[in-house]
């Protein structure tokens, strides 16, 4: 999956939204790709968690 798609997937998840989409988007262009692999990971983990429990 390349960058600008998982800057969707994360900007469009109910974390995002609770957290706020731009705060969110905020700390992806701060941060670099290791970070936002490592959120993008942690969003498939959570809803992966949710459809399992």
């Amino acid at each position: 999956m390349n960058r600008q798609e998982m800057i969707k997937q994360i900007l469009n998840s109910p974390i995002a939204k609770a957290k706020g989409v731009e705060m969110v988007k905020e700390m992806i262009d701060r941060h670099g790709d290791d970070f936002l692999i490592a959120m993008y990971q942690s969003l498939c983990d959570t809803e992966e968690q949710l459809l399992f429990s």
